[in-house]
């Protein structure tokens, strides 16, 4: 498929305009995998008698990772925004959350002591690092909250983590979102009762213990207080959502998302007086320092896969004969007098009718063309305008002209990012252009003889 050119002397000069075409493009499945880590540590214990620290088992017991599969078949994609929720329920810590208070009770004698404590206060926040808590989208009611991740302006990916919580004035869970937490956990307080028994100023049991939440005590010397699973556990949801659906695989490299704290737990003496001795309680505990227990992490790739393609990989354009003297004096990009320029139609086939599969409807194919190799020169690219090469020869100052339309006049810049607006019949989207030989350059004129070719490549998009 090749055309000729003619010289002055009547040499025939061989043309091949080659366009390479690709497609990426919005894909009808996805496959997210994501990946949490939850890690803790602790705070040294305070030398005081009724503020008790939390302390874990160890660093390894909350360092515990969850891997989330999305089966493909079971999400569709449709087109325009995608949208996903991942639930994980993860053990607890062997040992739930533990808060103690030591040995260091003063001159207490013998005989029994009562005591109030609430339910630690649970913090959370996102990664303002990676995580911008300003840029939100409500989707089904729910916030979403903008990553802060590369290219995210052109593909932006929101994300909300929801944490399980136990709320004791409820007797409930709840899936609260990490914003939310702390509003939660300070409108459902929990309270709880108990007694420690002293011989010799020594602590030597508990009993009696009663409350909206579950405690277990262990006493002899030191008081060992740990939440039951109601607060240690640890199962989340992740959403996704994406106002329009990436052209290619997204990856989350380790990116840390947010954090789960929990408060120390402050212990009051009644004195007779438990509504007294709980509000004192709670308020210190309300006050008291956090500390981080679970960290969220995002690790892993949202993969699409294809539903639709081009249907020539490779397509060449064969440009009609011209001769030189046709180019000589012109200004860069003329089209040469009675030169008719070459259409060119190039089409994407998807698997099903292209407006039921997409909601948004007609025209949200486009495509975008640049030129590839030798071809692509910046300031030629701003122009419309493709670098050509001899083949087999020596060919200067000579390009080849992309255009929307048949008169040459509306041009298609070269650089990737201007669109060309696809008619859709059915299940294919069809983008059409026009081609010419010009001057590449200003006050240059094309010289050399003999075959040339030019390359450029096309990519579908479907928004």
């Amino acid at each position: 498929m090749t055309s000729q050119i003619y010289d002055n002397n009547g040499l025939k000069k061989h043309i091949i305009f080659i366009l390479m075409a690709k497609m990426k493009m919005k894909l009808k499945w996805f496959l997210p995998v994501l990946l949490y880590l939850f890690t803790g540590h602790c705070q040294a214990a305070l030398q005081t008698t009724y503020i008790m620290d939390a302390s874990f088992a160890g660093q390894s017991d909350l360092s515990i990772a969850a891997t989330f599969n999305v089966d493909s078949a079971s999400i569709p994609n449709m087109g325009g925004g995608v949208k996903v929720m991942q639930e994980k329920q993860l053990p607890p810590p062997t040992t739930g959350i533990e808060y103690n208070q030591r040995s260091l009770w003063g001159d207490r004698g013998n005989g029994t002591w009562r005591w109030a404590s609430s339910s630690p206060l649970l913090t959370a926040s996102y990664d303002s690092n990676n995580v911008d808590t300003t840029q939100t989208r409500t989707v089904d009611g729910k916030t979403y909250y903008k990553l802060r991740m590369a290219d995210s302006e052109r593909f932006p990916v929101y994300v909300r983590l929801e944490q399980k919580v136990f709320l004791p004035v409820k007797n409930a869970y709840s899936y609260v979102d990490l914003k939310d937490v702390e509003n939660q956990s300070r409108q459902h307080r929990g309270s709880f009762f108990f007694n420690t028994i002293f011989q010799n100023s020594y602590l030597s049991g508990c009993n009696n213990a009663q409350g909206n939440f579950n405690v277990t005590l262990f006493c002899v010397r030191d008081l060992y207080y740990e939440l039951s699973s109601q607060f240690a556990n640890r199962d989340v949801k992740m959403y996704f959502y994406m106002p329009k659906t990436p052209l290619y695989p997204i990856n989350f490299e380790n990116i840390f998302v947010g954090s789960l704290s929990f408060s120390r737990v402050c212990m009051v003496a009644t004195g007779g007086d438990e509504s007294a001795a709980f509000a004192a309680a709670n308020n210190c505990t309300m006050n008291s320092k956090k500390a981080v227990v679970s960290r969220f992490y995002l690790q892993g790739s949202l993969i699409f896969r294809n539903t639709c393609k081009v249907t020539e990989t490779t397509k060449n354009v064969v440009l009609a004969n011209i001769t030189d003297a046709k180019l000589a004096g012109k200004a860069q990009g003329t089209l040469p007098e009675g030169y008719t320029p070459q259409e060119t139609k190039v089409s994407m086939k998807c698997s099903g009718n292209i407006n039921n599969s997409f909601p948004d409807g007609a025209g949200i194919v486009q495509a975008t063309m640049m030129g590839a190799g030798y071809s692509f020169d910046a300031d030629l690219a701003s122009k419309g305008i493709l670098l050509a090469k001899g083949v087999g020869t020596t060919i200067n100052n000579l390009g080849v002209k992309i255009t929307q339309d048949a008169a040459g006049q509306s041009l298609v810049k070269l650089d990737g990012f201007s669109p060309l607006r696809a008619t859709i019949n059915n299940d294919m989207a069809t983008v059409t252009f026009y081609s010419y030989p010009t001057p590449a350059r200003t006050g240059a004129n094309p010289t050399g003889a003999g075959g040339y070719e030019a390359s450029a490549t096309l990519t579908f998009e479907i928004l």
